[in-house]
């Protein structure tokens, strides 16, 4: 059914939809490729063309962005079976922790802090929210983080290229509290590749995957696929 433009206001948090065509892994069987806002490194994101690449392409979810109307009715299109709920703020997900048997992921940004906590004057950032004593809270209310991979996990260093030594703690302090770890976000092209992985992108994904996650945000759910293949 058609949604009337005009009865939408500013967005609130993200869907991860569609449980998509099975991609029978081998070197990563368990990893999870989520197409972001469909196959946006392909066609515009957030569209049905987008999403359905993404399926084709074999993604494991589909992420398009969850919408308020008006009279306070929450809309994603095409919401199949399997779910989480994310977001970037805590207070929203410990209520919906209360409310659902849905999972839910805890959003860390490379930077700064959560904007419900910030604006009650409370001191926590996203750097606090991947420490272990953080990371323990966080698995009282969800089910799994999707933190900035380059902020959190494999930091790149001074010349911008990733070095599997600086990969850190993070994926194994999370899985100790039984938390997922999905983080953001692969793309193909150079501008967002470290600079040992220009025009490897196929590379740079494995590499990600190298470093024990459950799974990934990308725009490109072909190569995301194509990563999860043995070498």
């Amino acid at each position: 059914e058609a949604i009337d433009a005009n009865n939408l206001v500013e967005g609130s948090q993200l869907f991860l939809l569609f449980e998509g065509t099975p991609h029978d892994a081998i070197g990563y069987d368990d990893a999870l490729v989520i197409g972001h806002r469909g196959a946006s490194g392909y066609r515009p994101e957030h569209t049905l063309a987008s999403y359905e690449l993404a399926i084709e392409m074999g993604a494991d979810y589909i992420e398009p962005d969850l919408v308020l109307t008006k009279d306070k009715r929450l809309v994603a299109r095409h919401a199949d079976d399997a779910i989480f709920v994310q977001s970037f703020e805590v207070k929203h997900l410990r209520r919906l922790d209360r409310m659902t048997d849905v999972r839910l992921v805890q959003l860390i940004g490379g930077s700064g802090a959560p904007w419900d906590l910030q604006s009650a004057g409370r001191p926590t950032t996203y750097e606090d929210m991947t420490t272990p004593r953080l990371l323990a809270k966080i698995a009282k209310y969800a089910d799994g983080i999707g933190p900035s991979f380059t902020a959190w996990i494999l930091p790149l260093d001074s010349d911008g290229n990733a070095l599997p030594e600086n990969t850190t703690s993070l994926v194994d302090d999370a899985h100790a509290e039984g938390l997922q770890v999905h983080p953001y976000t692969f793309r193909r092209e150079n501008v967002f590749l470290p600079a040992n992985y220009e025009d490897d992108p196929l590379g740079w994904f494995r590499l990600g995957l190298s470093t024990g996650i459950d799974g990934f945000f990308t725009d490109n759910p072909d190569l995301g696929v194509a990563a999860t293949q043995p070498q």
